[in-house]
């Protein structure tokens, strides 16, 4: 017990059978167990969350370590990174498995604010990328005198990298949104001639000013069932 309370996350010990031998009070914290005695309970009465007791069976059965996150757990709606590991005892005997239980709620409320502040920024920041660049396109019409259109080519290049920048901000901003929610990719049949055009009116400027040839081929029939983007 000594050992356990001393330990910063919460530890389950669970004999062959899923009873609970001993656990901390961070723990008991994380499970809202207050001072109700545990000790000789399955585990799955005092776990009271399904797909963590599904991991817990399973390591018993299979011997097998996992891990996950469970989100919410009990009432406070926490957020829980959980570890499972099988102890073996002698000549290889299975003698039950420890569960470690880390509460990641303030770490994942950190995450949502780091994932709103980059795509609030990103959308903040095309507008004026987008200015920019469509100004200093503007002056390259202009009757410049010559030893301004050096500056001029150097603004419009640095703003096409951000707005490559951005986009890709704004990418990465979706595909985090999607993974908090569960959200599938829509996938559909793409041809791959049309996506090789798109990666050359993308990239194709930027990779010719370094002098790198993209060469494609393919049959012109040939998809890809895939997520476009």
């Amino acid at each position: 017990s000594k050992v356990l309370s001393a330990v910063a996350d919460g530890v389950l010990l669970l004999d062959p059978s899923g009873d609970v031998l001993d656990l901390n009070d961070e723990a008991r914290r994380i499970l809202e167990l207050g001072e109700a005695p545990v000790a000789g309970r399955p585990a799955r009465e005092v776990v009271r969350h399904a797909e963590m007791n599904r991991a817990i069976l399973r390591v018993l059965r299979t011997g097998q370590t996992t891990e996950l996150v469970a989100d919410p757990v009990a009432t406070e709606h926490r957020a829980v990174h959980v570890h499972v590991v099988p102890v073996a005892g002698s000549e290889g005997r299975g003698i039950g498995a420890v569960v470690t239980l880390r509460d990641i709620t303030r770490l994942r409320a950190l995450e949502r604010v780091r994932q709103d502040f980059a795509a609030n920024a990103s959308h903040e920041l095309r507008t004026p990328v987008t200015a920019i660049r469509g100004f200093a396109e503007s002056l390259t019409e202009m009757d410049l005198p010559q030893e301004a259109r050096p500056f001029v080519e150097t603004i419009i290049r640095n703003a096409t990298q951000l707005e490559s920048l951005i986009r890709d901000l704004l990418t990465l901003a979706e595909i985090e949104h999607e993974q908090a929610h569960s959200i599938l990719p829509r996938k559909e049949w793409v041809s791959a001639h049309a996506l090789f055009m798109a990666v050359e009116d993308h990239l194709g400027p930027a990779a010719r000013t370094k002098r790198i040839d993209m060469v494609f081929s393919a049959p012109p029939e040939l998809r890809l069932y895939a997520v476009p983007t």
